[in-house]
């Protein structure tokens, strides 16, 4: 049976982050999945991945990107919205 959370596309809201607490996801390009907790290793479930404090987060993702180009992008776990592949 699959896991209903790998069948999740991330999909983006643009909305403006409220304040130093909140927490974030990292969705990794280059590996299309997101980053597991503590930075170690990847999912493809949401329900797996790592959550992370803003200045944390920040800093993993500038130290991952190379050549100016975007590999991660940090996402608030509050402003995620979930997307069901074939829904």
């Amino acid at each position: 049976m699959k896991s209903a959370t790998k069948d999740i596309i991330p999909t983006i809201s643009l909305g403006v982050l409220s304040d130093e607490n909140d927490k974030f996801y990292i969705w990794s390009f280059e590996k299309n999945a997101w980053w597991k907790p503590a930075g170690i290793g990847f999912t493809e479930n949401l329900s797996e991945a790592g959550t992370y404090h803003k200045d944390t987060a920040t800093k993993l993702v500038n130290d991952a990107s190379c050549n100016g180009k975007e590999s991660e992008i940090m996402i608030g776990t509050t402003q995620i919205i979930v997307k069901l592949k074939n829904a």
